[in-house]
């Protein structure tokens, strides 16, 4: 028998893999898994019932002690012996483990199946601490075999699991210096006296620090470190120095640090220089700030001049020569605005010098062959928070850096230092929400009071100007109409409005190389600063107008093309690319509200609402789906008082949709008057207008905002003719609509058996149609059903399926919903601890969304709670119902669905 604990759990018995199905569920695993992970390998009943069942009552867990222990023997062909009032694996199992030794070094996780259960926590600390010895024997014998660098590479692993083991910090510190790395040595000790005073509140021991000190105090002649003093602290960036810091000591010749102005690629680059010193370049480190050279004939001058070569002498033959073989590194600060005869000096000076490493930094990469490429991303949102407040406490504001107006602030200036900065500087006048609030005007506020700084880190318009100067025309002209984008955009949505300017791929391609758009999945998004600054240049153009309405056109397109997709088998894959553009359509639909920036009476005020009222009306299916039916009827309110003051009327079958739209959104949102006020006037445009699909759609809606009014005989005719309509052309999602609200009105008037047969054929349409969002919606009107007629096993399965749409729908209120039903299930089964937990998990994925249970939809609660709470008594009531309100949501959704080891009871 052999037993694998890392990565994937399985067992192999006589060469073949023992079957998951032989299991029997998840807790006969978890049994094998818990002895397996012991030294042991094996357990008395009383740890394996705290083990596995601990939350239970005693007598309950040692029951299922008994079935899961049974099941488990079944599976291993009956090797699973119980001895000394317990269970042990047989005397030849191999477990990986214990038996393996090379699987210490595994790059697979431990327990894979078990991530939160207290004794596989227990197991894999004891692992952690396995492998420290382990990686700790193997360093020191490798350094006693004289490879050096291997041994100091394990020491490193074994300190990113205990960063605070000192024991192996002065090991891996003695072995960098032993190595001729004094400041990684140095880096080493910082890293763990960082870490012992974040974490613990204490300083290094003794020993520790007195090596440190020897290592200060070594006779060792310094390299020449020629790099401008730092006039603040460096905050974060622990993992970009990191990474950079392994790339000059393992070997980059060349590495270029990118990013937007105002990313603080030179405070980065230079605190890398600091940090790598003597390590990487034994013979010095150099810096050269590039900004005041004006032609690439001056590049080489002033490195030279930098090296102490005199200006006469400061050429490139000269240059070469004076740096012949040293081992040295070169930062060269600011290359953008002469890219190509900065990547022609760096070409010539690597080639002939063999111990040169560059550290450039530049807006773009310089596109040499080796170059390493390294692409500032923002500061993280604990790193920004950090630096505003260190800022802050400069210019005299002492503020936390867990304020959540800083975070605010931080992530709407999209964690860019400089901006951060700047900002900053304000903190002593206005409090960081103050500052978030003023924005708008991002370009006057955050300027800086250092007379000394340079132009572009004076304000943060001189910081972007920099980079808009160095813009083809074309690629300006992109830049701005690019910034009418909210949120991320597609490369059709770019070719759609940046007009004929060219291929819009290689525009984006040079504005990212150029550090200004940020490729995200496919896709593109602006920073905030660089959009805001792309907006300004726009209006400057004159391009606002028809960039907008370029945009408006675009989204329009996209959603007519979206809709049809939207009830069909691709269904999720469509919800997901509307839900990228979302924060587009919102700005489009913000455009169309505008009239297209005309007046009222101005022509043509219609084009632009006319668009605007179709993407409100083709997305009925998507603003229901995703719970947003209130922010659907808010648009198509903004876009109806529009229209009355228009010259002109929208064209009749765009206004009939979009009312339809509003009829349906109204109903569901519990506004039953506006509701049949809407749908009303949809079906007379309807009837005039609109091609069968659209008219049966009005009739289906007709006929459900009646319904929801209490009115099943002025609601039967409505659907009856949606029905009739859809039949006669081919059924699709309005009669899907109609069936489901057809079972609904049968279920008011009291036919149980003729509510099920309709909802169950309307199942069958939604099927073959692959319409989720329709199936979800009828699946939750067939489970109350079988409820009602005692079918409680029926039930059970069909909320199961429900909930399990629902949640890949992201409607966490209608799962709210299945969750509740599925708790008065748990409570008719006998079940009332499973029914409390689900209705604290109910509660908690409500409170999560600020949406209440709707009144339709709360019979269900009310009878589990009361049943649950008269069960168990009020204090385990509210006990359990907290442990459900506790859960991670996706534990709760799994004990609903009976694939959490709950099932196994």
């Amino acid at each position: 028998m052999r037993i694998h604990l890392f990565g994937k759990f399985r067992v192999v018995l006589g060469g073949e893999k023992v079957a998951d199905a032989a299991w029997r569920g998840q807790m006969p695993r978890a049994l094998v898994q818990f002895l397996a992970s012991r030294p042991s390998r094996r357990a008395t009943v009383d740890e394996l019932v705290d083990g596995l069942w601990g939350h239970l009552p005693a007598e309950k867990a040692r029951q299922n002690l008994r079935v899961v222990a049974t099941h488990a023997r079944a599976a291993l062909g009956g090797r699973l012996p119980f001895a000394s009032a317990g269970y042990e694996l047989p005397g030849d199992a191999w477990v990986d483990l214990h038996d393996d030794p090379e699987v210490l070094l595994s790059p697979e996780e431990l327990l894979t199946e078990q991530p939160y259960a207290e004794w596989a926590m227990a197991a894999r600390e004891r692992y952690r601490g396995e492998l420290v010895r382990r990686l700790v024997a193997r360093a020191r014998a490798g350094a006693e075999a004289g490879a050096g660098l291997e041994a100091l590479a394990l020491c490193r692993r074994a300190l990113d699991l205990e960063p605070g083991n000192e024991p192996v910090v002065r090991m891996a510190m003695q072995m960098a210096f032993d190595l001729g790395d004094r400041a990684g040595a140095l880096s080493i000790y910082g890293q763990c006296r960082a870490y012992l005073a974040d974490e613990l509140g204490i300083d290094p021991m003794p020993e520790t620090i007195d090596l440190h000190r020897r290592m200060l105090l070594a006779d060792e002649a310094p390299a020449p470190v020629r790099l401008p003093a730092p006039l603040t602290s460096f905050v974060g960036r622990a993992d970009e120095l990191e990474a950079i810091g392994c790339l000059l000591r393992e070997g980059a010749r060349l590495v270029t640090l990118t990013g937007p102005g105002g990313a603080g690629k030179t405070r980065l680059a230079l605190e890398a220089a600091r940090q790598v010193g003597g390590g990487a370049a034994p013979d010095g480190v150099w810096f050269v700030d590039l900004t005041p050279v004006q032609a690439p004939d001056g590049l080489a001058r002033a490195v030279a001049v930098a090296l102490g070569l005199p200006p006469d002498r400061a050429d490139v033959p000269n240059l070469i020569a004076l740096i012949g073989a040293r081992r040295m590194l070169l930062v060269l600060d600011n290359c953008e605005h002469l890219a190509e005869g900065a990547a022609r000096l760096s070409r010539d000076l690597l080639t002939a010098c063999p111990g040169l490493r560059l550290l450039a930094t530049s807006r773009h990469a310089l596109g040499l062959m080796g170059e390493a490429v390294w692409r500032l991303p923002e500061l993280s949102p604990p790193d920004a928070a950090r630096l505003f407040c260190d800022r802050a406490a400069l210019a005299g504001a002492r503020l936390r850096s867990d304020d959540p107006a800083i975070a605010d602030l931080c992530e709407r200036l999209d964690g860019l230092p400089l901006a951060i900065e700047l900002a900053a500087a304000r903190a002593h006048v206005l409090p960081p929400g103050e500052i978030a609030a003023r924005l708008t005007d991002r370009f006057r506020l955050l300027r800086s009071a250092d007379p000394g700084a340079p132009p572009r880190q004076q304000t943060l318009r001189g910081a972007v100007d920099w980079s808009h100067d160095l813009l083809s025309e074309a690629e300006q002209t992109a830049w701005r109409r690019l910034s009418v984008f909210a949120g991320s955009f597609s490369l059709a949505a770019a070719e759609a409005v940046c007009g004929e300017i060219g291929e819009a791929i290689d525009l984006l391609q040079a504005l990212v190389d150029k550090s200004l758009l940020v490729p995200v999945g496919g896709r593109y998004r602006m920073l905030e600063t660089i959009r805001a600054y792309g907006a300004e240049r726009l209006e400057a153009a004159g391009e606002v107008a028809g960039t907008r309405d370029r945009h408006l056109w675009y989204c329009r397109s996209f959603i007519e093309e979206a809709e049809p997709h939207l009830t069909g088998p691709d269904q999720m894959a469509w919800f997901s690319r509307v839900e990228a553009d979302l924060e587009n359509v919102r700005a489009a639909l913000r455009w169309a509200e505008t009239g297209g920036g005309r007046r009222p009476g101005d022509a043509p005020l219609e084009a632009p609402l006319e668009a605007g009222l179709r993407i409100v009306g083709c997305l009925i299916t998507w603003w229901y789906g995703l719970n947003y039916a209130r922010e659907g009827l808010q648009w198509l309110d903004r876009l109806l008082a529009v229209a009355q003051m228009g010259a002109s009327p929208p064209r009749p079958e765009s206004l009939a949709k979009a009312l339809t739209t509003g009829a349906f959104l109204a109903a569901v949102s519990g506004a039953p008057d506006r509701a049949i006020n809407l749908a009303e006037e949809a079906l007379a445009l309807h009837r005039q207008v609109s091609p069968p699909g659209e008219l049966a759609r009005g009739e289906a809606i007709c006929g459900l905002v009646a319904a929801s009014r209490g009115d099943t005989a002025a609601a039967r005719p409505h659907l009856a003719r949606a029905l009739e309509i859809e039949y006669a052309a081919g059924p699709g999602n309005a009669a899907a609509l109609a069936l489901l609200w057809s079972g609904i009105v049968a279920r008011m008037e009291g036919d149980l058996t003729a509510s099920a047969a309709t909802l169950d054929e309307g199942i069958a349409l939604c099927r073959k149609a692959g319409d989720l969002s329709t199936l979800a919606a009828t699946l939750n009107w067939r489970g109350r059903i079988a409820l009602a007629l005692n079918q409680y096993d029926q039930a059970k399965a069909i909320f199961q399926e429900g909930l399990s749409l629902y949640w890949r729908l992201r409607n966490r209120q209608f799962a709210a919903a299945s969750l509740s039903c599925l708790a008065f299930i748990a409570l008719t089964g006998g079940d009332p601890h499973t029914a409390a937990r689900l209705l604290g998990a109910t509660d908690a994925l409500l409170r999560s969304i600020a949406l209440p249970l709707m009144d339709h939809l709360r019979a269900e609660y009310d009878q589990a709670e009361a049943g649950a709470r008269a069960a168990l008594g009020p204090s385990d009531y509210e006990r359990t119902y907290k442990e459900g309100a506790a859960m991670e949501m996706w534990a709760a959704i799994n004990l609903a669905l009976g694939c959490t080891p709950e099932a196994d009871r």
